[in-house]
């Protein structure tokens, strides 16, 4: 985190207006909206607002990239109009990035930052908490192997399988992508129980927020 994330976070604990971004992001199947309702059953009311990964009402062709791009900037507004509390958000630019870097065939951190210039040029999103979790691309498919979505490019095999590639080589490199990032985790989802995973985040988020420890988040 840098110096100017730890001081608008100190300010904001000072004021009593601690607000944590939080996103998720991973391929299909890794457990993003499960853990988001999760965290949602476990969290005071008016304390938190979900962000689904589709917003109602965003204009454009759900085929069109501009459509992605409106749905993140409504998400973005609507984490920038909270004074406080937690907003858990299902995927962001991060997603629409992955996406367009596997139809593009970019192979480095170099050419993938390139690519967001070229998408984003100077958009900048509100500080947030990367949450990343983690997935075989193998299990992703077979997760989803009875879902009647096959026809989603998502669960092409080798579009999957560098999906995968990619989402980790954000995440190394994610600081580069992306100064406003407060703080991040990957969590090895096919290796523990929904239990584990949740009290991992959990954990993490109050190592970031302890104003939030106790509160029953």
């Amino acid at each position: 985190m840098s110096i100017c994330l730890e001081l608008r976070l100190s300010e904001q604990r000072q004021r009593g207006e601690v607000q944590l971004n939080v996103i998720f992001e991973g391929l299909p199947g890794a457990g993003k909206s499960t853990v988001i309702a999760a965290i949602q059953r476990t969290t005071e009311n008016g304390q938190l607002l979900v962000l689904d990964e589709f917003l109602n009402h965003i204009p454009g062709d759900p085929r069109d990239i501009a459509y992605f791009l409106n749905n993140e900037a409504e998400k973005n507004e609507r984490m920038k109009g909270r004074a406080s509390g937690m907003v858990l958000c299902d995927r962001l630019w991060q997603s629409t990035l992955v996406y367009n870097a596997v139809a593009c065939n970019v192979q480095s951190p170099d050419e993938l930052l390139s690519l967001q210039k070229i998408i984003y040029k100077n958009k900048t999103f509100e500080d947030y908490i990367y949450v990343y979790l983690s997935l075989p691309s193998s299990m992703s498919l077979s997760r989803h192997s009875n879902t009647g979505m096959d026809d989603c490019i998502w669960f092409n095999p080798t579009f999957n399988s560098r999906a995968q590639y990619i989402y980790e080589m954000l995440y190394d490199n994610l600081e580069r992508f992306s100064p406003n990032v407060i703080s991040k985790i990957r969590i090895q989802t096919d290796q523990k129980t929904e239990k584990q995973v949740l009290a991992e985040i959990i954990g993490f988020l109050e190592s970031i927020c302890p104003d939030c420890r106790g509160k029953k988040l």
